[in-house]
């Protein structure tokens, strides 16, 4: 602002200067005209006489009201400096900037920045890797009481088959209810749940049937916990940070199956499967405190939640069978999911039966699926389109592999 200023008095100067000389030889002559009639007293038209050469503007006053109005302009823009303002944004049809190309904000948005998110990611950090020490040690345990593949399949089967089959209807539930509340009941359910197994098997009475009655109760309370933790996000973040969020929640779950089965292979050989139930019991108090500890009033909530209308899950389905860029992942999740996700079988019998590894190479084994997923996820994250080839070209690789 002060080149500015200096810049417009230079130009009056120069502009004074040159036109004072110019208005004195045609200026005066044209007031002098005017009150003779436009003749000069020497009868001459356009010549004036010496006596009708008075001045018809005073430069010296022009050149001192610019100096001042520059004065104030350099006052105003050091006050706004103080006062910690900034300029308005540039008109793009006059900077020349292409109108609708957005700018890249100099911060990115971070959902760590709010605090019931931040509350979320650390419960987050402390129960994930405590469920993967469950899975680890529930499978050891299922093959310790009966070494048969039948047996841990159906194990599985009763703690995923209600997921499947629930899962449509517990999301419009979720939707419906209060999901802070539905998911402190489903953790504080799980840790219970950990807790009477990791106390069956210290004390030695475990069952295989009370394993698989512990595991369909688990897998229904997941029904109902899985869609709501997810959809909860939406309501601790808004906007561009939602993405970030969700990518750091993908990122969580993924280092949770490297870490939490390594440990768990450790702590089985160690101390016995029934510590790792107790640690996963107690991992569910870091999700409830940060549950209870949120400030509800900050949370991203609509004004009315939705009503569960009959028919709602029809009406789901019906949307998804139109969208085709919905209908092709999930099919293809489903058929994967279906014939392809046994790891949960195959890599406790083949640890077990296959290589006769002990229980820290059974972890070790869980733990190497788990740092692909890292790996895969820190150096692919934002690079590869999320296009239906994509995903038909990583269904082929994952068959392969």
């Amino acid at each position: 602002m002060l080149a500015t200023a200096n810049t417009c008095v230079a130009a009056w100067d120069s502009r004074t200067r040159g036109a004072g000389s110019w208005l004195d030889r045609v200026g005066v002559v044209g007031a002098a005209s005017t009150a003779t009639g436009g003749v000069s007293r020497d009868g001459i038209a356009g010549r004036p006489g010496p006596e009708a050469r008075v001045p018809t503007c005073r430069w010296g006053e022009v050149r001192r009201s610019c100096q001042r109005r520059a004065t104030r302009l350099l006052a105003r823009s050091v006050t706004a400096g103080a006062a910690g303002l900034r300029e308005p944004a540039p008109d793009p049809r006059r900077s020349g900037i292409p109108v609708g190309v957005p700018l890249r904000s100099a911060a990115q948005p971070t959902p760590l920045r709010t605090r019931n998110y931040r509350l979320y990611f650390s419960g987050q950090l402390i129960s994930v890797p405590g469920t993967w020490l469950q899975t680890v040690a529930q499978a050891w345990l299922v093959l310790e009481l009966s070494a048969s593949g039948s047996a841990l399949g159906v194990t599985v089967a009763l703690q995923t088959v209600p997921v499947l089959v629930l899962g449509a209807w517990t999301g419009s539930v979720a939707d419906a209810v209060d999901k802070r509340k539905l998911l402190v009941a489903t953790q504080a359910t799980q840790g219970v749940l950990a807790l009477v197994l990791g106390i069956l098997a210290l004390t030695g009475v475990v069952q295989l049937w009370m394993v698989w009655v512990l595991a369909f109760c688990l897998g229904t309370t997941r029904a109902f916990d899985t869609p709501t933790r997810q959809a909860f996000v939406s309501e601790l973040v808004q906007g561009p940070s939602l993405p970030r969020a969700i990518g750091i929640n993908s990122t969580v779950v993924s280092a949770a199956r490297m870490i939490g089965p390594a440990a768990g292979g450790a702590i089985i050989a160690l101390f016995g499967v029934g510590v790792c139930f107790l640690l996963n019991a107690a991992s569910f108090l870091g999700p409830l405190v940060a549950l209870l500890a949120m400030d509800v009033t900050k949370l991203y909530r609509p004004e009315a939640r939705a009503a569960r209308a009959p028919g709602a899950v029809r009406a789901g389905l019906r949307y998804v069978k139109r969208r085709r860029d919905l209908l092709v992942p999930l099919l293809m999740m489903a058929i994967i999911g279906t014939l392809a996700y046994e790891f949960q079988v195959s890599i406790p019998l083949m640890a077990h039966s296959a290589f006769h590894l002990g229980a820290t190479g059974f972890g070790l084994l869980y733990a190497a699926m788990g740092a692909g997923a890292v790996v895969s996820g820190v150096t692919l994250a934002g690079k590869v389109p999320g296009r239906v080839r994509t995903l038909v070209i990583s269904a082929a690789a994952f068959g392969v592999a």
